[in-house]
């Protein structure tokens, strides 16, 4: 499904209710608005960007901006469980105590399992993440 099969509704709707069926104007209106959440979250959760010539129609603006950030934020935690998963199924013997990061630059802690969760975003924090921790801090301009 895409965003054009929701516009296409939209469109329907805008006839109908120019002709004076508000009742199936508005029935129209209500599957244009099912059908852009599930879109939507779609999009949000594979990453999809509309083009920028490409925006909804009013009518759906705001339920397309709302469920295309959730699909976004599903998909930046499924990554999150994904890769704290994949953290705890290590051998046990080849974790050992270290200095964990997280990669947004929320934390840095001493963990003797050698991974942690963050406790500001979430995010799994290992010892590869320094480099982007570091990064993220500069970026923020809280270091040099």
């Amino acid at each position: 499904m895409h965003l054009y099969e929701v516009e296409m509704l939209i469109a329907r709707h805008r006839i109908l209710l120019s002709l004076g069926f508000e009742e199936d104007a508005f029935s129209e209106l209500e599957k244009a608005e099912e059908l852009c959440a599930e879109v939507a979250e779609n999009y949000g959760y594979k990453g999809w960007r509309l083009p920028n010539s490409c925006r909804p129609s009013p009518e759906i603006a705001d339920i397309w901006d709302f469920h295309y950030g959730y699909g976004s934020w599903r998909a930046s935690e499924a990554e999150d469980d994904a890769r704290m998963l994949s953290c705890e199924t290590y051998n046990e013997s080849a974790r050992h105590p270290a200095w964990v990061y997280c990669p947004r630059g929320h934390n840095a802690v001493f963990s003797k399992d050698g991974y942690d969760e963050c406790a500001a975003c979430g995010a799994p924090m290992t010892p590869a993440d320094e480099e982007t921790y570091f990064d993220a801090l500069c970026a923020a301009g809280q270091c040099m």
